[in-house]
C-alpha cells in the first residue's frame, strides 16, 4: 500500500471532486500536493501491508512516511475554514488578528486533541498577534532576524505555532514593505526594525530554553523533571519550597513560565524567589513574561507595581 493510498484510507481524500458535491470548493488538498503524493509513492513501495495497516489504526500518519515536499506544501497552505473556525472559536475568539493555521496542522497532527489534554500550552499569547506602531508583528521581527542569520535552511514550524504567521506569505509582505531585499536579506530598514524590537529576539531565546540560569537550575536537579501537567508542577514547586529545595522549585516554575502557564502562581513565586536572591535580572524577565500574558491595565496590578520597584532596586 503506497503513501497516497494511506492518505485515502484515512479519509483525507475520500471523495471525488465534482461540481455536484461541491467538494472541489472546500480547499481540501490542492492538486500540487496530490501530485507530490503520487510522485512520492514510488519511493515508499517498500512499505508492506502490515506496516500500512498499522498506520491506518493510529490517529496520525507516521512522520517518516510523509515526504518533506508534501509537508512543506501543506505548511504554507491555509487550513480549511471549518478547522480554522474550530481553533479560533475555542482559543482566539477575541483576538483582533487571528494566527495562521496551516493545512499541515489540520491533516498531519492531533493539535486540537492535544489542546483538550493540555488546554493552556502552545496557545499564542495575544501580545504576539498585536502589531507594533510600525505595523510589524513580533513574528515579522524574528523572521528578519532569522533570514539575516540563515540561508537555504528549512523554515522552522515555530513561525506558525509560536508566532502565528505564514512564513512565505509574510516574507512577501516584508519585501513589499522594504524590510527585505530580493535576496531575502534585511535591508537597512529591516536591520533598524530588528534593533528597535530586539526584545522579541531576547524573548525567543528565553522561550527556547537557552537561558543560562534556567539551564543551571535544571542541571542541579535533573531528577526533578517538569511534567506536562503544569498545575502539578505548581503543586510540586510549593512542596519543594516548604522543604527548602528552592532550586527544584525554580526548575518546575520556570518550565511553566516557558510554556506560558495561564495563572499567576509560577510568575509570582519566581519573582519573590529571585527578589530574595537579589537576582533582579531574572525577576524582571519573569515579570515581563507575566505582563505579556495577562496584560493588566491597572497601575495597581501586582506585576506592574513589582516591576517598577525591582527596576529601582536594579538601578540602586
Amino acid at each position: 500500500m503506497g503513501l497516497f493510498n494511506i492518505f485515502k484510507s484515512k479519509n483525507i481524500i475520500n471523495k471525488r471532486q465534482t461540481p455536484q458535491n461541491g467538494y472541489e470548493h472546500q480547499n481540501f488538498i490542492p492538486k500540487d500536493v496530490i501530485n507530490n503524493l503520487r510522485k512520492s509513492e514510488n519511493n515508499y513501495e517498500s512499505v508492506n501491508d502490515s506496516e500500512a495497516l498499522s498506520s491506518q489504526n493510529t490517529n496520525d500518519i507516521e512522520k517518516p512516511l510523509i515526504p518533506k515536499t508534501v509537508t512543506d506544501d501543506l505548511q504554507s497552505i491555509e487550513a480549511s475554514k471549518e478547522y480554522r473556525e474550530k481553533v479560533y472559536n475555542k482559543y482566539y475568539r477575541d483576538f483582533l488578528e487571528k494566527p495562521f493555521i496551516s493545512k499541515n496542522r489540520e491533516l498531519n497532527t492531533n493539535w486540537l486533541e492535544e489542546k483538550e489534554m493540555f488546554p493552556l500550552t502552545g496557545i499564542i499569547p495575544r501580545a504576539r498577534m498585536t502589531r507594533f506602531s510600525d505595523g510589524l508583528l513580533p513574528g515579522h521581527v524574528y523572521m528578519l532576524y532569522w533570514l539575516k542569520k540563515y540561508t537555504n535552511k528549512s523554515v522552522p514550524v515555530y513561525f506558525e505555532y509560536r508566532y502565528g504567521i505564514n512564513f512565505e506569505k509574510e516574507k512577501q509582505f516584508l519585501i513589499k514593505s522594504g524590510y527585505l531585499n530580493i535576496t531575502n536579506k534585511p535591508t537597512v530598514l529591516g536591520d533598524k526594525a530588528i534593533q528597535k524590537h530586539y526584545d522579541v529576539i531576547d524573548a525567543h531565546t528565553l522561550d527556547s530554553g537557552y537561558n543560562r540560569d534556567i539551564q543551571i537550575a535544571r542541571k542541579l536537579n535533573s531528577s526533578e523533571t517538569p511534567a506536562k501537567d503544569m498545575v502539578d508542577n505548581n503543586l510540586r514547586g510549593m512542596g519543594f519550597e516548604k522543604e527548602g529545595n528552592i532550586t527544584a522549585a525554580i526548575n518546575l516554575y520556570e518550565y511553566n513560565v516557558k510554556h506560558h502557564f495561564y495563572g499567576t502562581h509560577p510568575y509570582q513565586r519566581l519573582a519573590i524567589i529571585y527578589r530574595k536572591q537579589k537576582d533582579y535580572k531574572n525577576e524582571i524577565r519573569v515579570i515581563n513574561s507575566a505582563l505579556k500574558i495577562f496584560q493588566p491595565t491597572s497601575p495597581d496590578d501586582w506585576f506592574v507595581k513589582r516591576l517598577e520597584r525591582v527596576k529601582k532596586l536594579q538601578r540602586d
